[in-house]
């Protein structure tokens, strides 16, 4: 029997490269600023108890709700209209092994993910060793000023064991501002044709 145990995370700004750079929170905190299109990356760990996991075994997959009690949704594939997809970075390849673990917890390196569902896991983990994922998500049309809670699952949709840990995010308040305006003489057509006065004035 082996168990499944999310455990820690971090956000980071997402880049280019394999490894991200530029943490948002530290260990464990949430973040914040999420915007449509703004992009991603969560760096988290599961522990793994009773038994080893051997390499390539178990696939998974990456979810989000608006809270830990669900309903849980699957992270979008690359070009999808969920509220959270998937995002492709230009040079690191989709299920790379990652070369640096970046959690404080973690000892063994997993892969890197664009999106679902990830590759096997690359590297075998002992009992009561973690392996450490990366995750690259985009804020699609994630809902205002919204905390979004992420977790990992198997291949198949079946949650772990147990979740310590969930990565959260909250989406920026949504605001409008009336900008510029110009002033037409009025027509019998959709576009008018000739102007009163310059813009804004």
């Amino acid at each position: 029997l082996i168990t499944l145990t999310q455990q820690d995370y971090r956000w980071y700004a997402n880049i280019n490269a394999l490894n991200p750079t530029t943490s948002l929170a530290g260990e464990n905190v949430a973040t914040s600023g999420a915007s449509m299109l703004s992009v991603f990356r969560i760096r988290m760990n599961m522990e793994v108890t009773d038994s080893n996991l051997s390499a390539a075994l178990l696939t998974f997959k990456l979810q989000y709700a608006t809270g830990t009690g669900g309903p849980w949704s699957d992270v979008g594939a690359i070009g999808a209209t969920a509220a959270w997809r998937g995002f492709d970075n230009a040079t690191p390849v989709d299920g790379a092994t990652i070369t640096s673990l970046l959690l404080s917890t973690s000892s063994v390196a997993e892969s890197y993910e664009e999106q679902n569902p990830s590759v096997a896991n690359p590297n075998a983990i002992n009992a009561g060793q973690r392996g450490e994922w990366d995750w690259v998500v985009q804020d699609f049309k994630a809902a205002s000023n919204t905390t979004y809670y992420f977790r990992m699952v198997k291949g198949d949709g079946t949650p772990l064991d147990s979740y310590i840990n969930y990565p959260q995010i909250t989406s920026a308040l949504l605001t409008f501002t009336q900008e510029d305006y110009r002033w037409y003489s009025n027509t019998n057509a959709i576009t008018p044709v000739t102007s009163i006065s310059p813009e804004n004035t």
